[in-house]
């Protein structure tokens, strides 16, 4: 069984009793209080716990692999962070790899990183699926500069977001001003290809108007693609230093 099974079977396995399409009623409810002290015992159940065992084992074999190393504390912070450019960046170069458009930025919502900080020294599976829990997709969008520009408001308006190294942006009130794109400021008759998850691509924060915008579905989760990167840039014997480049700022 695959890794990705694992790991998605203790966080969302439970979530199918959800998702069933049957709906029941009850003909009879009782309601009863029962009071537990703090001092009480409570044995574990043993079938389950030995039911649970080998999933808790293999999860926490598969969790604990080290990914690759930081020289540095990573923290979440608006208008721009440590932690959303690593993450921008490397969702960016993987996105890049989905597609033969080349891509003009990739950008992550803001609450879709649930961890505040990464540590300095190892990363692992474990760390990342802290950070990113939900199983968000790959999504390539194409839209006109003056998409652009409404999405770049939005995120103005949010105070800004995690994005990768190719975008630049001033934020004056709600707007944005000054974007930059590789350098160069918004062009009118051109078409750009960029990577967002798919929430958001689907309307998700606010963003309705990206719902009906041409778009590539890539099938890949954002988790995936960033465990990837982390796994062979740490076999190549790379570090993690991100730095704040000034990539969104505040007028």
């Amino acid at each position: 069984m695959t890794q990705s099974f694992y790991l998605t079977l203790i966080f969302f396995g439970f979530v199918l009793l959800d998702s069933c399409s049957v709906s029941y009623k009850p003909v009879q409810t009782n309601a009863r209080q029962y009071r537990f002290d703090a001092n009480d015992s409570i044995l574990p159940d043993a079938g389950i716990s030995s039911f649970v065992r080998p999933y808790r084992e293999k999860l926490s074999e598969l969790t604990k692999e080290v990914l690759i190393q930081s020289k540095v504390e990573m923290t979440k912070g608006k208008p721009e962070s440590t932690l959303g450019n690593f993450f921008a960046d490397a969702f960016y170069q993987e996105a890049q790899k989905l597609t033969d458009h080349p891509l003009a930025f990739a950008a992550q919502n803001y609450g879709g990183l649930r961890r505040p900080s990464l540590p300095k020294g190892n990363i692992n599976v474990g760390h990342i699926y802290e950070l990113m829990p939900f199983e968000n997709y790959i999504v390539i969008l194409h839209g006109d500069s003056a998409l652009l520009q409404n999405f770049f408001d939005h995120i103005a308006a949010h105070g800004g977001w995690p994005v990768s190294s190719q975008l630049s942006m001033k934020i004056n009130g709600n707007k944005a001003v000054d974007i930059r794109l590789s350098g160069q400021p918004l062009s009118g008759g051109k078409t750009y290809y960029f990577a967002l998850p798919d929430y958001i691509a689907n309307g998700g924060d606010r963003f309705f108007f990206l719902k009906e915008v041409p778009r590539d579905e890539t099938g890949v989760l954002i988790r995936d693609a960033i465990i990837s990167h982390l796994r062979k840039k740490g076999k190549e014997g790379v570090f993690l230093l991100p730095r704040l480049e000034g990539r969104i700022t505040l007028l």
